[in-house]
């Protein structure tokens, strides 16, 4: 995918004439080609599964979450699309078959927010001011409220709104020092077998 960006991002430079350096225009060229290959591979997959719906809507959820929480990075694009595909699907998979009453999905929020309330928002290479972090906490916060409003208030289908919760909880998890421990495992897992395919 680096290749192909740096390919691309040298076209692009000469011919728009962008005096912009050709690594800048191939990083942004990358993030969005590897964002496009995961998306694009997520969707078939749970489409071939019968969970496109419940997978699509705890992605969205997840991802505006992460804008403002923030969340650790994995060291490879593979890397990346492996947890991802294995979180989201899971997710899916289980908001389209399995049943959770009510008290069960209070309490998901309940955690969520104590977690929100605790850990957003997470940036291991950015420091924020402390004025800029309680806003940030706040927005995070307000949108929790938000995806509790349309779980319990509007009519929506249960396997949709297990969805949406799971997907809250997972990215919320991500930022907590367990989530990022996890993750960093599973990277290293990923790293090492790859190495030894090589």
């Amino acid at each position: 995918m680096k290749k192909i960006s740096t390919v691309l991002a040298i076209n692009i430079s000469k011919e728009a004439k962008d005096q912009r350096p050709v690594e800048v225009i191939a990083y942004g060229l990358e993030i969005i080609l590897n964002l496009g290959t995961q998306l694009a591979v997520l969707s078939i997959l749970s489409y071939l599964l019968g969970i496109f719906p419940t997978v699509m809507i705890s992605v969205i959820v997840a991802v505006i979450f992460r804008t403002f929480s923030g969340g650790t990075h994995l060291s490879s694009f593979s890397s990346c699309t492996m947890v991802s595909l294995i979180s989201f699907i899971s997710i899916g998979y289980m908001a389209a078959k399995i049943a959770i009453n009510t008290e069960v999905l209070m309490a998901l929020y309940l955690i969520n927010f104590l977690l929100l309330a605790k850990w957003a928002p997470y940036s291991p290479k950015r420091k924020y001011s402390k004025n800029k972090r309680r806003a940030i906490k706040q927005i995070c916060i307000a949108l929790l409220l938000v995806a509790f409003c349309t779980s319990f208030y509007l009519p929506i289908q249960e396997p949709y709104i297990i969805a949406l919760a799971l997907g809250l909880t997972w990215q919320t998890i991500s930022i907590t020092p367990w989530g990022v421990n996890l993750i960093a495992k599973a990277d290293n897992l990923l790293k090492e077998r790859g190495e030894k395919n090589v």
